[in-house]
Formats: structure tokens, C-alpha cells, sequence
């Protein structure tokens, strides 16, 4: 679980923080993961971040 969190920033860095321009497909390549993983990793990190902005998960605050 640690190493794959470790990937999903990794895949982040990669794709939007670095100043290198860099494809899901050579992301992909580096990491040794497929190209749809990338993408998935993408969205858990951008979670998380989401997380860490806001402070709060509103699935926590709202009781169905």
C-alpha cells in the first residue's frame, strides 16, 4: 500500500508538476504500469489533494 502511494505521487510529479513534458504512456513505461493505472493513479492523488485543500471530505459531513 506504501509503495503504491508512493507511485501515485510519483505519477503525479510526473505529469503535472514536473517541467518536463511527459505522456501517461511514458509515465506508464517508467513505472512499469499501464497506461489506464496511470490515470487512476491521477484521480486517487488528486483526491487526496483535494483532501489536504479543503480541509474536510464532505462524504463525512452528509449522512444519507
Amino acid at each position: 500500500d506504501r509503495e503504491e502511494m508512493q507511485r501515485r505521487w510519483r505519477v503525479l510529479d510526473a505529469m503535472y508538476l514536473s517541467d518536463e513534458i511527459v505522456s501517461a504512456e511514458d509515465v506508464a513505461e517508467k513505472e512499469h504500469i499501464n497506461d489506464r493505472t496511470v490515470y487512476k493513479d491521477l484521480n486517487a492523488a488528486i483526491y487526496d489533494l483535494s483532501g489536504l485543500f479543503f480541509g474536510i471530505d464532505l462524504s463525512d459531513v452528509f449522512w444519507y
